[in-house]
C-alpha cells in the first residue's frame, strides 16, 4: 500500500504528463493553422515557444523529482 501522499504527488504529476503530452499533439495538429498564424503576427511565435520550453522544463521537473526518489534523496 502506497501512502497518500505518494499516491497525490504521482496523480499530479501523471496529470501533468498528460495535458503536456495532449498539447504537443495539439500542437502537431494544428501546424499548418499555426503556421499560417506565425506568419501574420509574430508573437504567436515568441508565445509558442516559451510554452514548449516551460512544458519541457516540467518534464525535466518530474523526471527529476523521481530520480531523486529513486536515489534515496527524498523519502515518503
Amino acid at each position: 500500500m502506497i501512502p497518500y501522499t505518494l499516491f497525490f504527488i504521482i496523480t499530479v504529476y501523471a496529470l501533468t504528463v498528460a495535458v503536456v503530452l495532449l498539447d504537443f499533439f495539439e500542437s502537431h495538429l494544428l501546424k499548418d493553422a499555426l503556421d499560417s498564424t506565425i506568419k501574420t503576427n509574430k508573437q504567436v511565435l515568441y508565445l509558442h515557444l516559451f510554452k514548449v520550453l516551460a512544458e519541457v522544463a516540467i518534464i525535466w521537473l518530474i523526471i527529476a523529482f523521481f530520480g531523486q526518489i529513486w536515489m534515496g534523496w527524498i523519502s515518503f
